[in-house]
């Protein structure tokens, strides 16, 4: 089965790999993004206090303070719980046999949130008109644990691109994520 943590590995490589950036603002959006939570999704996560009070002790500096928080074990062990439970589990990608499978889903569904992803997922298996609901029930796990990884991983990274293309066809404030979103979807 899929494994949680490899998934977590390809987005701290695709996201967090500096620690001076992992706390920022985007320009598209109010309020603070750590770790890729952005607070305007998630402003009830408890963390957003304490990394509230880390900035504040470093006198608002976004990067000094992200590496502050960035080299904090227990606030990383906060990401993974949070990341797990709003996404890997809503999905059921522990049910997933294809790592590969599941990195996609995964990676996607933290950008894009999970119904897209879930969706995406439905149509490359061949679902059609209500059953591409964005939910994971048995229907949707036996198509994908029946469905060849390679196969998927090429078909999956096409109708990423599509999606962003949409959002910034229909957005094009959103044009200066392309690269970023393009190279996210080819990556995985």
């Amino acid at each position: 089965m899929a494994d949680f943590k490899r998934s977590m590995q390809i987005l701290r490589d695709l996201e967090f790999s500096k620690p001076g950036k992992c706390l920022h603002r985007n320009k598209t959006e109010n309020g603070l993004t750590y770790w890729g939570i952005y607070e305007g999704a998630h402003p009830d996560w408890k963390e957003w206090f304490y990394i509230r009070d880390i900035l504040k002790e470093q006198n608002f500096d976004k990067e000094k303070a992200s590496a502050i928080l960035y080299a904090d074990e227990r606030l990383t062990n906060e990401i993974y719980k949070f990341y797990k439970r709003e996404f890997w589990d809503k999905m059921r990608l522990d049910e997933i046999i294809s790592q590969k499978i599941a990195d996609e889903m995964f990676i996607f569904g933290v950008n894009a949130d999970c119904p897209p992803a879930v969706k995406l997922a439905q149509k490359i298996v061949r679902f059609s008109g209500k059953d591409i609901d964005g939910r994971v029930g048995a229907k949707t796990l036996q198509a994908l644990n029946a469905y060849d990884p390679s196969k998927f991983d090429k078909e999956y990274d096409e109708g990423e691109k599509r999606y962003y293309a949409a959002i910034i066809s229909a957005n094009p404030q959103f044009r200066i994520y392309a690269n970023g979103w393009r190279n996210r979807a080819e990556a995985v």
